[in-house]
């Protein structure tokens, strides 16, 4: 028993846990950072439904990837096997659309690790080439950021998505209860 006891205190895997949870903390305590999350996740269910896909939003979690931890702050699930018969313009508007939310709603110019992850699924989807693949998906960008500028009705209804997402995800957060 008390070797078991000494492993769980000097398990260095407990410390990387320790600090995910801190990421996590920090991250909730951060209006921005929810809001920009809140955004980012709505921009991808709006796109999801558009094309008819089923998506539900899940989250916050602590995923174990192999020896370290993996952080999810909230996201909207999709089926796998939906998703593969999109078509390639169609995947790059799903996948594009919460950068694109939070460039137009926020004024963001950063690009966001989960923004990252989102180009990276993209470019190597082995749909064609990288170098194609990456013209597909900037082209489609700034498709998409003009048609949202353009259209307040739509900015109006991401808004409430975000709002949405908030309370399913961090309902202990919210303030104010959004109709579904």
């Amino acid at each position: 028993m008390l070797t078991n006891v000494r492993y769980r205190l000097h398990n260095p895997a407990r410390k990387k846990l320790q600090e995910a949870e801190n990421v996590v903390q920090r991250f909730m305590a951060s209006p921005r950072g929810r809001l920009e999350i809140s955004v980012h996740e709505a921009s991808h269910k709006q796109i999801a439904d558009e094309l008819g896909l089923t998506s539900y939003y899940v989250g916050p979690a602590i995923e174990q990837e192999e020896d370290d931890f993996g952080i999810t702050l909230g996201g909207v699930r999709l089926v796998p096997s939906e998703i593969d018969k999109l078509p390639t313009k169609e995947l790059a508007r799903l996948l594009v659309s919460g950068h694109v939310g939070e460039r137009v709603l926020l004024q963001s110019t950063k690009d966001h690790v989960w923004s990252q992850d989102d180009f990276t699924s993209f470019v190597f989807s082995g749909r064609d080439t990288p170098s194609q693949l990456i013209g597909i998906y900037k082209t489609v960008e700034e498709q998409m950021v003009e048609e949202l500028r353009a259209d307040l009705n739509r900015q109006q209804a991401l808004i409430h998505e975000a709002a949405v997402f908030e309370c399913q995800i961090w309902p202990e957060l919210v303030v104010e209860s959004v109709k579904v």
